[in-house]
């Protein structure tokens, strides 16, 4: 999300399901809009489904996660310049096949298979998770925001006002 060409980007870790990760998706939103050359995001989906993370029990937190997450890289694979608007309005659907009536309103069909059939998609998601494994020695809470290579929030901050501040002082915007 944002410019490519930002000084300051960011990596959010999150799962589509997940309440406090959408709020953190619209502060994360509001901040790159506030500061468009200066602040991107790169999503990372962590899915907290069994089927592709080992690390969730055998119930899953979030079913159909995985499949959700899958269809979310697919559209950023297949046509990126969609990815910005859907992947804020993924937030809170909790049915693959919803996930799925809502991206082929921007993503045909064809395109869509194509690019849920490319194995960079299931590989980005063991990537993000092997990530998040890594960053929750401390706790597994999501979402988590990965700040200048050094600095991890874990979980949801106070509002978007203070997000806003603490990352201006964090990155000097």
């Amino acid at each position: 999300l944002g410019s490519r060409e930002a000084k300051h980007v960011m990596v959010e870790y999150f799962d589509y399901q997940c309440q406090a990760c959408g709020k953190m998706a619209g502060y994360l939103d509001a901040l790159v809009k506030q500061y468009p050359r200066d602040v991107a995001v790169i999503c990372l989906p962590v899915p907290m489904e069994s089927s592709c993370n080992p690390d969730v029990p055998p119930d899953g937190v979030h079913p159909g996660s995985c499949r959700i997450s899958r269809i979310a890289l697919a559209v950023w694979l297949a046509k990126p310049e969609a990815f910005s608007e859907l992947h804020a309005s993924l937030f809170g659907i909790t049915s693959p096949d919803e996930a799925e009536r809502l991206v082929l309103k921007h993503v045909s069909k064809t395109e869509l298979v194509a690019a849920l059939a490319d194995p960079r998609v299931d590989g980005w998601i063991r990537s993000a998770i092997g990530d998040w494994k890594t960053l929750s020695r401390s706790t597994s809470k999501l979402p988590k925001l990965l700040v200048r290579d050094r600095r991890i929030l874990h979980g949801l901050p106070s509002g978007e006002v203070d997000f806003i501040r603490v990352m201006e002082k964090e990155l000097g915007l």
